[in-house]
């Protein structure tokens, strides 16, 4: 397992990479914490805001089980697509719905 050092120094090194690629696309980087930076940004409204990206190397649970990403990226996929099929149902569900509506509508006009 890597040490804590060696995790800041990873985390500070992409912080850094990240950084200057945003700065050298003209955007204004404030670094607000330790692993944190923060982008003024403007929505489509005009209104203010900030973008935060947070570095975070995660080292796993207190059992020992140590992170991993890729397991991480499957199960977040299976949530999409969960989420996907669940919308694709409900659309389903209000075309239906309104087909009965235009039947019964047109039932009751003749």
């Amino acid at each position: 397992m890597i040490s804590t050092k060696e995790f800041d120094s990873v985390k500070l090194d992409y912080l850094t990479k990240v950084t200057a690629l945003l700065s050298e696309n003209g955007d204004e980087v404030l670094r607000v914490k330790d692993g944190e930076i923060a982008l003024p940004i403007v929505g489509a409204d005009g209104n203010d805001g900030f973008l935060v990206i947070k570095f975070v190397v995660p080292k796993g649970s207190r059992d020992g089980e140590e992170y991993d990403g890729y397991s991480e990226r499957d199960a977040y996929e299976m949530t999409l697509k969960k989420r996907a099929d669940k919308a694709e149902e409900k659309a389903k569900k209000i075309a239906a719905d309104a087909k009965k509506r235009a039947e019964s509508k047109e039932d009751k006009a003749e």
